[in-house]
């Protein structure tokens, strides 16, 4: 699964999950959110775990995404869409793979350079 099929895809869980925690205060939504993205890590991980190290070494080749940068476009997707369940879950999972995050691809966020402003004598 690509970058953008799971991102696709996680934003149809999220809006599955959400239908069950919108009756809930927007504190509770992040909190349920945060929960589930953390489970969803972590059984990410135990999968990656379990594996030989020939078959690790095969899923790093052919894995296009950390669950981290999912997390990263999952709460940047929320906070836009002041969506506190969605951005639960994106910090969840960023959280779960916050070892790796030197790996992650996420955007970097651009330094800006001062230019001194002339003035005219």
């Amino acid at each position: 699964m690509w970058a953008d099929d799971l991102i696709k895809e996680s934003k149809k869980l999220v809006r599955r999950g959400k239908k069950y925690v919108k009756t809930l205060p927007r504190e509770y939504q992040e909190a349920i959110g945060l929960l589930a993205g953390r489970l969803i890590g972590e059984g990410v991980n135990r999968m990656y775990e379990s594996r030989m190290p020939e078959e690790k070494a095969i899923w790093e080749i052919g894995r296009p995404m950390h669950h981290g940068d999912l997390g990263y476009v999952l709460t940047e997707d929320g906070k836009k869409r002041r969506d506190a369940f969605m951005a639960g879950v994106g910090k969840g999972l960023m959280l779960s793979d916050i070892k790796d995050r030197d790996k992650w691809v996420h955007p970097k966020k651009k330094t800006t350079k001062m230019r001194k402003k002339r003035t005219r004598r």
